[in-house]
C-alpha cells in the first residue's frame, strides 16, 4: 500500500500486529508524521483494522482569512472526517494565518504541535507561545481553547476522551497488566499477530 502526500493510514492494533512503514522512493526526502494513540481496556483486545484516507478524500474547512483545518478524523465546526477509529478521536492538520478556536469537552485531553512557524495557545485564562517542533498538552475541565498564529504557521490539534487506566509497557508492547504483555509477546513469538490484506492504489 502507497499513500501520498496529505493521505493518512490509521493502524489500529488492537490485540496486537506487525507493522512496517517505509519510503516509496528511496531516493526522495519524505516528511510524515507519526502518532501513537492509546485504546481503553474494553478495546485493547479488538481485531486489528487498516482506515486510510487519500489527501482528496479528507474534508476541509477554510476560512476568509485563509486558514485551513484538514479534519482527517472526528469533526470541526460541522465538518466530518469518514475515517472512524474505535473510540471518539479528533485529528486536524491546520494551515494558520489568523486564529482558530475550539471546544475541549469536559474530561478530554489534547495536544498542539507546532509543525513549523509560531503561535500562541490561550486556554484556562494561561498564554502560551511555541514555535516549530514544539508541544503543549491540555486537560482539566474543558472550555474554549484558541490558537493565534505569530506568523504563517502548520499545526496539528489532537484530542481525545482521558483514560485513566493502568499502563503496562514492555518493548513495543502497551496493555493494561503483565498478563495481557506476556500473552501478546507469546502472540508474537509464535506467529500468531495475524495478518491484513494490503490495500488496494486502484
Amino acid at each position: 500500500m502507497v499513500t501520498g502526500p496529505g493521505g493518512i493510514v490509521w493502524t489500529q492494533t488492537g490485540s496486537s500486529l506487525i507493522h512496517e512503514e517505509l519510503p516509496a522512493e528511496s531516493d526522495r526526502e519524505l516528511h510524515g508524521l507519526q502518532i501513537f494513540v492509546n485504546l481503553s481496556s474494553k478495546n485493547r483486545l479488538a481485531a486489528p483494522q487498516m482506515l486510510r484516507l487519500e489527501a482528496h478524500q479528507v474534508p476541509e474547512w477554510r476560512s476568509e482569512d485563509g486558514d485551513r483545518v484538514r479534519v482527517l478524523v472526528g469533526s470541526f465546526r460541522g465538518i466530518s472526517s469518514a475515517l472512524i477509529p474505535l473510540e471518539p478521536f479528533h485529528l486536524l492538520d491546520v494551515e494558520l494565518q489568523g486564529e482558530i478556536s475550539f471546544d475541549l469537552q469536559s474530561a478530554y485531553n489534547a495536544v498542539v504541535y507546532v509543525v513549523d512557524g509560531s503561535v500562541r495557545v490561550l486556554a484556562d485564562g494561561r498564554r502560551q507561545a511555541l514555535s516549530g517542533g514544539n508541544a503543549v498538552a491540555l486537560y482539566g475541565t474543558g472550555g474554549l481553547v484558541t490558537v493565534e498564529a505569530l506568523l504563517p504557521t502548520h499545526v496539528v490539534m489532537l484530542s481525545s476522551a482521558a483514560i485513566d487506566e493502568p499502563l503496562v509497557v514492555h518493548g513495543s508492547f502497551i496493555m493494561n497488566t503483565r498478563s495481557q504483555i506476556n500473552a501478546a509477546i507469546a502472540r508474537y513469538q509464535s506467529g500468531e499477530m495475524g495478518y491484513l490484506a494490503p490495500f488496494s492504489n486502484d
